[in-house]
């Protein structure tokens, strides 16, 4: 699988942008926590899905996170 990285530069960025990048962030964060922590305790299989995590995130990025969390 390719993995591609976008770097992005917020340039005087609101108050209001920022705390909505930072709730992002720690959903994300909390995200892949949350399937880890699934799996070591056998609460579910491998097969983990959008529908398995309930969040504000969109589905790409929760299936982003589900990948990173199964290859760590």
């Amino acid at each position: 699988m390719v993995t591609t990285t976008v770097t992005t530069t917020f340039h005087n960025p609101s108050r209001d942008r920022r705390r909505e990048w930072q709730r992002a962030t720690h959903l994300y964060r909390d995200t892949k926590q949350f399937c880890i922590d699934g799996w070591e305790t056998g609460e579910f299989g491998m097969s983990v899905t959008t529908a398995s995590i309930d969040n504000a995130l969109y589905s790409a990025i929760q299936n982003q996170a589900i990948r990173e969390a199964k290859s760590d």
